[in-house]
């Protein structure tokens, strides 16, 4: 307890500093840690900021470099400046040629040497800037603030404070009510990434279930992150949307999905003039992007209505683009975002407001002021993935058929199921690639394999357990398990833990080549019972003799309540299957176990996505 309390009271002391010195320092203090990196925490700094552009004759509209800790929030400030400084930035302006104007809160003198620097803990900043601040607070040591420009800061490549500062410019004095704070959000899995993936391998399957939260406070703990959300959390991701946006630097073998995106909107000093800017998180939404759009009469004003509260404006587009490709999106007449304007929203956690109107810009009316890469603000759960070496079938075998029964209502649950975002089958590259010599055999025998499931959350067995306590939600008994008592399915059908989750167990089965399946979802219009497999053939699987999932003796492998010519079918799944080294469930005649698996003690609880 006692270190504990010197901890606690080094952070608070430190948890803010403004100095001037003859050389460098590093402070001392820390601004604490987040529980996706608890073991690091983040000093104090100080901070650059992007000069968005002017609001009016007397305001400008700051967007923050963020970055890794203690860098690790997006928020945006209007600073009252007096015509000095105006005029300086519009001087600065006109000598930009890469970038946009900015400045720090370090100060330098003529000869560009440090002689001052502020700090702040970023997680204060609703104290300092918003609307918990108050007249005489400790906060108020801060101020005033002594801010030096910068001319030709590359935001967008390896950005270096030295080489940009203009130090010869009179300085931006920033005074505590010459500041109003927009948005505040702060970004727990914007991190070291190197680190980070060095915490997710110590702390193995069990500490992936945290890694989908997103917390709104940097000391959240995970019981309070679960209930909160994120716009990447909103999109609906299909077959189609994946593998269309480029690599991440930091995880160079995972293309990303094609998304919406989100823009927060602000008036510009002309008329008709306005800023949009990125509502940037995860990977692929890891864009610091700001345009300048010129609107017409009728589109300002939807959007002068929109901002009337005090709450954000929000354009979400309805189409789905790349970021990273927007400079080459731009050169296309063709190209536009178009979406649903919404007034009122929420940022942290994510809540949509009121739809105000739909707008659609054309790429003429869009200039782009800047698009940074966030490199380093990746979705944990697919950093956890590289590091677990988890792929998706579909980048090893590109042309077996997937199937995810679980991301559908056509389960033995009726409804999608918790931890499936997509039809997405994921596994082991170990089990990937035996199933790669698998698909190989069977082709020549003039089939192919379509799975059922592969990789599944560990959330998703706690809600086939819960599930199965309830007696009252019988409404697929009699489709999945017509002959079993539900109160009987857990153990003998459903346990707290499934081998899936250790990402090398597969369902599946066989399709005859030639068949125009393109869906095996056909089968359901028909099937009433999981048992009786008439017309299972015109889906273009092969009669197995139960459907997936049927909870009935039928299922069992060697089952003697199945006709011989059936049981020879599962037999060349089984044979081809035992060949490459899976192991079959004998109560199952789908489901199949690596024998050498990867993690046979470890269970994961990332999403499929």
């Amino acid at each position: 307890l006692k270190i504990l309390f010197i901890l606690l009271m080094t952070c608070v002391s430190h948890a803010y500093e403004h100095e001037h010195f003859d050389s460098e320092i590093v402070p001392k203090g820390n601004c604490g840690n987040n529980y996706l990196l608890p073991n690091q925490n983040a000093r104090l700094g100080s901070h650059s900021f992007i000069v968005i552009g002017k609001t009016d004759t007397s305001h400008l509209l700051l967007d923050h470099r963020s970055g890794t800790p203690p860098h690790n929030y997006h928020y945006i400030l209007k600073i009252k400046v007096d015509a000095i400084e105006m005029a300086t930035y519009e001087r600065l302006l006109e000598k930009t040629k890469i970038g946009l104007p900015a400045i720090t809160t370090i100060d330098f003198d003529k000869s560009r040497k440090q002689i001052g620097r502020t700090f702040f803990c970023l997680q204060d900043l609703p104290k300092i800037f918003g609307k918990q601040k108050k007249q005489g607070d400790e906060f108020e040591k801060l101020f005033p603030i002594k801010a030096t420009w910068q001319v030709n800061a590359d935001f967008e490549g390896a950005f270096k404070i030295g080489k940009s500062i203009v130090p010869e410019e009179p300085r931006l004095i920033l005074n505590r009510d010459d500041v109003e704070l927009l948005v505040y959000r702060y970004h727990s899995s914007y991190l070291y990434q190197e680190d980070f993936k060095k915490y997710i391998k110590e702390q193995g399957g069990a500490g992936t279930s945290k890694l989908s939260h997103a917390p709104i406070a940097f000391n959240e703990d995970v019981s309070q992150a679960s209930k909160h959300s994120s716009f990447f959390k909103t999109i609906e991701l299909s077959e189609i949307d994946k593998f269309q946006c480029p690599a991440d630097y930091y995880l160079p073998n995972y293309k990303l999905p094609i998304t919406p995106h989100a823009f927060l909107i602000f008036k510009g000093s002309q008329k008709n003039q306005y800023y949009f800017g990125s509502l940037y998180e995860l990977a692929p939404l890891n864009y610091q992007t700001w345009f300048e759009v010129s609107l017409t009469p009728n589109q300002s004003k939807n959007i002068d209505e929109s901002l009337r509260s005090n709450k954000p404006a929000l354009l979400v587009s309805s189409n789905r683009f790349c970021m990273a490709n927007i400079r080459s999106l731009l050169k296309d007449d063709r190209f536009e975002i178009k979406g649903d304007l919404y007034s009122n929203s929420i940022l942290s956690p994510f809540v949509l407001g009121e739809k105000q109107a739909q707008l659609t810009i054309k790429a003429n009316q869009l200039k782009l002021k800047t698009n940074r890469t966030l490199n380093s603000l990746l979705d944990p759960q697919l950093v956890a993935r590289d590091v677990f070496n988890f792929v998706d079938i579909k980048t090893v075998i590109p042309d077996v058929f997937v199937e995810v029964r679980y991301n559908t209502d056509w389960n033995f649950i009726g409804h999608k199921i918790l931890g499936y975002r997509n039809n997405t089958c994921l596994l082991t590259r170990q089990a990937a690639m035996k199933l790669a010599d698998v698909q190989t055999d069977v082709k020549k025998l003039g089939y192919s394999l379509l799975i059922f499931d592969c990789y599944r959350p560990q959330r998703a067995v706690n809600e086939f357990v819960t599930w199965a306590k309830d007696l009252t939600d019988a409404k697929m008994k009699t489709v999945f398990y017509p002959e079993v008592k539900k109160s009987k399915l857990v153990p003998e059908y459903i346990d707290d833990k499934s081998g899936h989750s250790r990402g090398s167990v597969i369902d599946l089965t066989l399709v005859r080549l030639g068949s125009k399946i393109t869906k095996g979802l056909q089968f359901k219009e028909n099937m009433t019972d999981c048992r009786k497999t008439d017309g299972i053939e015109k889906t273009g699987q092969i009669n197995m003799g139960t459907s997936y999932d049927c909870f009935s003796l039928q299922a069992h492998t060697d089952s003697k309540q199945v006709e011989q010519k059936l049981l020879e079918n599962r037999k060349i799944l089984k044979d081809t299957m035992a060949k490459h080294g899976f192991v079959n469930y004998p109560k199952e005649w789908w489901h199949f176990i690596l024998k050498n698996e990867a993690y046979p003690k470890q269970y994961f609880d990332f999403e499929v996505y």
